[in-house]
C-alpha cells in the first residue's frame, strides 16, 4: 500500500474517527513499515485489539537497550521513578538522598545526611518522609515542606495528582490535603495500613470479617464481606483481595467477582494482581497469566485454563521484586534461570533479556522508559534508565 493511500485513510480518520475498519487498515500498514510507534497511538482507540496492541509491544520492547547511566555506582535502599520520566530519586542509610533530572542527568537537590524512610512519585512529583513531608516538583528549587498532622506519621501513598496523601500514625490514620494538610478523613488506627481507591475516593480497612470501605470526605461506611489475607487497590476503583482465591470488587459500580478459588491446602498468596485497562495480570507459579473483565459488570469474559492449579503452585518468585509489569502491555519482567530477569508475554514468548545482576524497578506510565539497578560489587549498584 502506497504513502498515498496512507494519506487517504488518514483523511478518511479525520473525517470519521469512529470508522473502525479505516483505523485498522492503517495499524496494518504503520506495523508493516515498521513504524509501530504510531501504529500503537491508533491501535489503542480500536475495540478489542489488545492482542495487536501486545503484538506490536513485543515489536518495540525488543529494542530496549541501556540509554543513560549516571556516574558512579551508589548504595540504593529504596528507589523511585517519576512516572512521566522527569525525576529520578533514591536514598540509602548512610548516602541520605538525592533526586536527578534525567533529561540532564543533573543533581536537582542533594541531602547528604536525610534519614529517609519513605520515597514515593507520582506523575511530576516526588514526595519523600523524614521528620516531616516534603515534595519537589521539576523546575522547582526548593522542596515544599510540611510537619505531620499525626503523631508518629508514616507516609502510605500519594494521589495520582499529587494533591492527598495517604498517612498512618501511632494512633491515627487518614487522608489529608496536599500541601495544606487539610484533614479529609481521619480515624483510629489499625494494625495492618490501610489502602485507598483514589478515583472513587474510599479508604479501605482490613477487619476481622471483612474490608470496611470508609469515603471521604464524610466517613459513609460500608463493608466488603469474607476475611482476606491481603487486599490491595488496583486503580480504576478496583479492589483485590485473596480470601482465599483471588477477588476483585469495583467500589464505583458495586460488583464483586471471583477470578479463581482455592480449596484445600492454598499456598502463601505471594502472587499480586496488576490493572492495565479491563486486564487483570499476574504471575501465578511462574506463569504471567491475564483475565478480561467487563469493568461494567464484573463478569469475567477470559480467564486461563488450569488458573486454580496454577494458584497453588505460587512460589516467592511470583512476589513483587521478582515480577514488573508493563504498564499497557500484557509483558512481564520475571526472573529466570540463575536470577537474570526476562521480559515475557503470557503466550510464554521471551522479549528481552537483561544482563546478570541487572534488576528492572519501575516503567515510566507510558511504557517506553525502564528504571534498572546493575550489581556493582560490595553493596553498590549501577543506576540506568532503558529506553525504546
Amino acid at each position: 500500500m502506497s504513502d498515498e493511500s496512507l494519506q487517504e485513510l488518514e483523511r478518511t480518520l479525520r473525517a470519521s474517527p469512529d470508522d473502525a475498519a479505516a483505523r485498522q487498515r492503517v495499524v496494518t500498514l504503520l506495523a508493516r513499515a515498521g513504524r509501530r510507534r504510531e501504529a500503537l497511538a491508533h491501535v489503542e482507540q480500536l475495540p478489542a485489539s489488545r492482542d495487536l496492541s501486545n503484538e506490536l509491544w513485543e515489536g518495540e520492547l525488543a529494542g530496549l537497550d541501556r540509554a543513560f547511566t549516571l556516574p558512579g555506582a551508589h548504595e540504593v535502599e529504596d528507589v523511585a521513578l517519576d512516572p512521566t520520566g522527569a525525576l529520578l530519586a533514591w536514598c540509602s542509610t548512610r548516602g541520605g538522598m538525592r533526586i536527578v533530572a534525567t533529561a540532564s542527568g543533573a543533581t536537582v537537590l542533594a541531602r547528604p545526611n536525610a534519614r529517609v524512610q519513605r520515597l514515593l512519585t507520582v506523575p511530576g512529583k516526588v514526595f519523600w518522609h523524614t521528620d516531616r513531608i516534603e515534595c519537589l516538583s521539576p523546575g522547582e528549587e526548593r522542596p515544599a515542606t510540611r510537619m505531620a498532622p499525626i503523631r508518629g506519621a508514616s507516609l502510605l501513598d500519594a494521589s495520582p495528582t499529587g494533591d492527598r496523601l495517604l498517612l498512618q500514625g501511632t494512633q491515627q490514620e487518614g487522608v489529608y490535603t496536599w500541601p495544606n494538610l487539610e484533614t479529609l478523613l481521619e480515624r483510629p488506627c489499625r494494625m495492618e495500613p490501610p489502602v485507598v481507591s483514589w478515583e472513587t475516593q474510599h479508604l479501605i480497612v482490613k477487619g476481622l470479617r471483612g474490608a470496611e470501605v470508609v469515603a471521604f470526605p464524610g466517613g459513609a461506611t460500608s463493608a466488603l464481606e469474607g476475611r482476606s489475607s491481603w487486599q490491595g487497590a488496583l486503580g480504576g476503583g478496583l479492589v483485590a483481595r485473596f480470601r482465599p482465591g483471588l477477588v476483585v470488587s469495583s467500589l464505583g459500580r458495586g460488583w464483586t467477582t471471583t477470578l479463581y478459588e482455592l480449596r484445600g491446602e492454598v499456598a502463601i498468596p505471594y502472587a499480586r494482581p496488576s490493572l492495565s485497562g479491563r486486564f487483570v495480570r499476574l504471575v501465578l507459579g511462574g506463569e504471567p497469566v491475564r483475565f478480561e473483565l467487563d469493568l461494567e459488570t464484573g463478569a469475567v469474559l477470559a480467564c486461563p485454563d488450569r488458573v486454580e492449579r496454577m494458584a497453588l503452585a505460587q512460589t516467592s518468585d511470583d512476589r513483587p521484586g521478582k515480577v514488573l509489569w508493563h504498564p499497557r502491555a500484557d509483558l512481564v519482567f520475571q526472573t529466570r534461570r540463575g536470577g537474570t530477569f526476562e521480559l515475557r508475554s503470557t503466550q510464554g514468548h521471551v522479549v528481552k533479556r537483561l544482563p546478570q545482576g541487572a534488576a528492572p524497578m519501575a516503567w515510566t506510565q507510558d511504557g517506553r522508559t525502564l528504571l534498572v539497578l546493575r550489581g556493582a560489587g560490595e553493596g553498590r549498584v549501577w543506576v540506568e534508565l532503558w529506553r525504546v
